[in-house]
């Protein structure tokens, strides 16, 4: 399982000395590739607000090829739980 913390790990990490999530131990991202790795994770989880971000990402081709069909039905998925 995945702790919602992981979500927070990038902005903590830059603040933080040990450059890792306070929640769950894992360390901040090198790159939006993971980002969307993990937020695919949370999705699995059954993360509304995960969905509408990795949405996001498609709608804007940040870290994946830009697809609105794809973030919309991510916007859906999200809006129904």
């Amino acid at each position: 399982m995945i702790c919602y913390g992981c979500v927070y790990a990038d902005t903590i990490a830059r603040q933080s000395t040990e450059g890792i999530c306070p929640f769950c131990r894992t360390p901040g991202t090198t790159s939006r590739e993971e980002v969307n790795e993990r937020l695919a994770k949370r999705i699995e989880a059954g993360d509304a607000g995960a969905m509408y971000n990795l949405g996001h990402h498609y709608f804007e081709g940040d870290g994946v090829p830009q697809d609105s069909n794809k973030a919309l039905e991510l916007w859906h998925q999200a809006a129904k739980l």
